[in-house]
């Protein structure tokens, strides 16, 4: 998958490209499979973020100009919400993406 598509499918196995920008995620949704490793490239289009998907326990640091990966496996299915922790400015409330394990 890549930055630019508002819902993707991502195989195990395959990267997951995140795209932080004032004031949204790119892409919006991501669907995974319970059970697949993934590897999640993120990085900052504009200003620094911090996106967290605090039920999977990843937390990261956007900067812009940078990418960064880290590898994860999701266990549980269900719908987790993406959110910016970094203030980003007068639209930051609204900075919101999903992440849906699948079985």
């Amino acid at each position: 998958t890549k930055p630019g598509s508002g819902i993707v499918n991502v195989p195990p196995g395959e990267n997951i490209f995140l795209l932080s920008k004032i004031w949204s995620f790119e892409p919006g949704e991501i669907h995974v499979k319970a059970g697949g490793t993934y590897t999640i490239w993120y990085s900052s289009k504009d200003v620094v973020h911090n996106p967290i998907i605090a039920d999977q326990r990843l937390t990261f640091t956007a900067i812009p100009g940078h990418a960064y990966g880290i590898q994860f496996t999701p266990t549980t299915p269900g719908t987790y919400l993406i959110y910016c922790a970094e203030y980003c400015g007068v639209g930051h409330q609204g900075m919101a993406g999903k992440l849906v394990v699948e079985k």
